[in-house]
C-alpha cells in the first residue's frame, strides 16, 4: 500500500535522532493546529509522492553508510506518522537492524497503531502541545484523552527513556506556569526527557524557512532548542525533496522563470537500483551470491507477504515480556537497553539460526536469544503465494523498573 508523502530529507543532525538522519514526512495529521508549521501535511495539493515501504527504504538506502557510521537513521515525521503505522512496520521489517528509528508524533492517534510499531522504534519526539485538555483543544480543535492513554502504554511498555516530550510555549494560548504544570504530569508518568522551547511566530517562521541560510544562522545563534519548530516546519537538511509546490510555483512564477517539478534524485544517482539485486547486496553489506535464488533453501530478506507472529504485534511484545527473565547480574550492573536479534523464519514457521545483530551485554544477550528460541511456531512468509524461508529482526527491549 502506497503512503502520501510530502517530503524526503537527507543529512539531517542534532534535530531529530542521534546521529545523521534522513526525515520520511507524511501527509496527513488528526489536529488542526492554530499556527500549523506544515500545512501542506494536510492540504488536498500538499501530497509530493505516494510510496510504499520498499519505495521509501530504495530512497533512504544511500545514506546507508552514514547512519551505520554515526549511530543514525530514519525518522518518520510529517503531519502524524503513525496515521500510516502500516507503511513504517513494513519499511522496519526491511531496513537492516543497525538503523536507528525515530518518530515525531502527537500522540493523538489509536493506540493499536502505536503499538504496531512499537517493537522497532528506537526513540520518540512527543510534541504533547500542552497536558491541559481545554487549552489543547482550543489550539488543535481536538480533545487530547488519547494522547494521555498513549503517553501511559509508552510510559508501561515501551520505557520513558526512549521518550522526549516537547513542551511548547505557544503564544496566547499557555504560558510558562502551564508548561510546568504539563511537566507535572509527566514527571509523575516516569518521563524525565523534555523539550522546553517558544513556538516561533508564523510570520518569522516563514520568513526563516524561505532561506536556509537564515535558518542555519538561528541554529548558530540559539541552539537546537530554539529551532526545533524551524526544523519540523523547514525540513532542514540538503536536499530537501517535496517542499511545497505552491510555493516553489509562485516564487519562479515573480521571477518569470517556469517552474520544475521536484525530481526524486535518490536511487537515480547513487541510490540503489529497484531490480539490481547485486548493488542492493552491496549496499546493505548482504553477501551476493549468484543463481541462489533459484534454490529451495534461499533465505529472503523481503518478501510480498512477511511472517508474522500468531496473534500480531501486541501478542509478540507480550510473550518477550512475559518470558523475559532478568539477569540478576545485569540488574547489579543497572544495565539496559535493546538487544537487536536476526533469525530466519522457515517455511513451516519455526524459528531457527538465532544471533545477536546489535549487541548489548553479554547476559541480555543469551537471555535475548533464549526469549526467540522459546517461540511458538511464526505464519510464514509468502512469496507468489508459496511459503518460503525469511530473515526476520525483532527488538529485545530490557528496562529496570
Amino acid at each position: 500500500m502506497k503512503a502520501p508523502l510530502i517530503a524526503i530529507c537527507r543529512h539531517r543532525m542534532a534535530t531529530d535522532g542521534q546521529g545523521v538522519t534522513t526525515l520520511v514526512a507524511f501527509h496527513g495529521c488528526p489536529l488542526s493546529c492554530r499556527y500549523c508549521l506544515n500545512p501542506q501535511c494536510t492540504d488536498t495539493d500538499g501530497v509530493w509522492q505516494r510510496m510504499d515501504a520498499e519505495e521509501i527504504l530504495q530512497t533512504v538506502a544511500v545514506d546507508d553508510l552514514y547512519f551505520q557510521a554515526t549511530g543514525g537513521g530514519v525518522t518518520f515525521g510529517g503531519g502524524e506518522p503513525l496515521l500510516h503505522s502500516d507503511t513504517i512496520a513494513d519499511f522496519c521489517q526491511r531496513c537492516p537492524p543497525q538503523w536507528n528509528i525515530t518518530v515525531e508524533t502527537s500522540l493523538n492517534v489509536p493506540t493499536d497503531q502505536l503499538a504496531k510499531v512499537a517493537p522497532y522504534v528506537s526513540h520518540y519526539l512527543v510534541d504533547i502541545k500542552d497536558m491541559n485538555p481545554d487549552i489543547y483543544r482550543r489550539y488543535t480543535l481536538r480533545d487530547n484523552r488519547q494522547v494521555a492513554e498513549n503517553l501511559q502504554w509508552l510510559a508501561s511498555n515501551v520505557g520513558p527513556q526512549h521518550v522526549t516530550v516537547r513542551l511548547p510555549q505557544i503564544p496566547g494560548y499557555n504560558t510558562p506556569d502551564d508548561i510546568a504544570a504539563s511537566r507535572c504530569q509527566l514527571e509523575a508518568l516516569g518521563f524525565s526527557h523534555f523539550n522546553v522551547f517558544d513556538y516561533i511566530a508564523p510570520k518569522a517562521e516563514k520568513k526563516a524557512a524561505s532561506n536556509l541560510k537564515q535558518l542555519l544562522d538561528l541554529r548558530s545563534r540559539f541552539g537546537k532548542v530554539a529551532i526545533i519548530v524551524a526544523a519540523s516546519a523547514g525540513l532542514l537538511g540538503t536536499p530537501a525533496y517535496g517542499q511545497n509546490r505552491k510555493a516553489t510555483k509562485s516564487v519562479a512564477a515573480k521571477k518569470g522563470v517556469k517552474p520544475t517539478r521536484p525530481e526524486m534524485v535518490i536511487g537515480r544517482t547513487g541510490g540503489v537500483p529497484r531490480n539490481d539485486t547485486q548493488t542492493k547486496a552491496r549496499a546493505f553489506n548482504i553477501p551476493y551470491r549468484p543463481g541462489e535464488s533459484n534454490k529451495e533453501n534461499r533465505v529472503y530478506d523481503v518478501v510480498e507477504e512477511m511472517p508474522n507472529f500468531p496473534g500480531g504485534t501486541a501478542t509478540l511484545m507480550e510473550f518477550v515480556k512475559n518470558e523475559m527473565n532478568y539477569p540478576e547480574a545485569a540488574k547489579k550492573k543497572n544495565v539496559q537497553g535493546r538487544v537487536i536479534v536476526t533469525f530466519i523464519v522457515e517455511k513451516d514457521g519455526r524459528v531457527t539460526n538465532a544471533k545477536v545483530a546489535k549487541s548489548l551485554d553479554p547476559l541480555l544477550d543469551a537471555e535475548a536469544l533464549r526469549i526467540v528460541g522459546k517461540m511458538p511456531r511464526w505464519n510464514p512468509g509468502r512469496q507468489n503465494g508459496v511459503a518460503v524461508r525469511v530473515k526476520y529482526t525483532i527488538p529485545v527491549t530490557f528496562r529496570l523498573p
